[in-house]
């Protein structure tokens, strides 16, 4: 089953986990991005 139409069906909990899997790479790599920029500019002010 692929397509739109067969995604719009699937019980809620299951879009809701596609989901999870789907932004947690993208939540992680904000995460770390986040963390290496913070610390660039912490290190920037210490100079």
């Amino acid at each position: 089953m692929v397509g739109l139409n067969s995604f719009v069906t699937l019980p809620t909990a299951d879009i809701g986990s596609f989901l999870e899997g789907a932004f947690a790479s993208l939540a992680f790599l904000w995460l770390v991005n986040g963390h290496f920029m913070q610390q660039k500019v912490i290190t920037d002010k210490a100079l």
